[in-house]
């Protein structure tokens, strides 16, 4: 399996080959915004174009060959191609299949937190491929990263946070590298 990492801005018409954007970004946007301290980031602060540049993000690779894109920038992590509240839904339809009424609680109370942050939903989460990965956000709001790593044959999504005298690292999804190159049948 081949992994393609990108930058994240790829994938629309004002961010590929335009050598005016990439010129006006890095010489004049990028000192000024960080000079003025602003973040005017559109899709960070827009839950639908968040939810579009991942759709389009997936779609594009749900079509390559033994090939896994890892991409960031949308300030919504992704991991296997779904984003947390669509994870936990998938997990919600196998507890209830389990008949498992304590984790169906246990969900449910945790989509209610999520809920108000992502407005759409995959319907079918058996068909979707793990094909795209997410890093998520550098600049959360409450100081949070969030970051893919690849390490001993792990992908993990992680979140690193300063909530005590130090950071610390929370794995929030991991999955074995093998299985994504050949999945389980059943997926938890």
């Amino acid at each position: 399996m081949q992994i393609l990492c990108t930058h994240g801005h790829q994938g629309d018409a004002n961010s590929d080959g335009n050598a005016f954007t990439k010129f006006f970004i890095a010489r004049i946007w990028a000192p000024l915004q960080a000079y003025l301290r602003i973040n005017p980031n559109e899709p960070s602060n827009n839950i639908y174009k968040k939810t579009l540049h991942n759709e389009i993000m997936y779609e594009w690779s749900a079509t390559q060959k033994n090939m896994m894109l890892i991409t960031g920038h949308t300030h919504q992590p992704v991991f296997e191609s779904l984003t947390h509240i669509e994870r936990l839904h998938r997990q919600m339809r196998f507890a209830e299949v389990h008949k498992d009424e304590a984790l169906v609680a246990k969900i449910n109370e945790e989509v209610k937190t999520y809920q108000k942050r992502f407005d759409t939903l995959e319907a079918d989460y058996a068909a979707i491929k793990p094909t795209y990965f997410n890093t998520g956000c550098c600049c959360f709001s409450d100081g949070d990263i969030t970051g893919i790593e690849i390490e001993s044959g792990f992908i993990r999504l992680v979140k690193w946070q300063h909530k005590t005298a130090g950071p610390s690292r929370i794995i929030l999804e991991e999955k074995a590298l093998a299985d994504l190159v050949s999945p389980p049948n059943s997926q938890k």
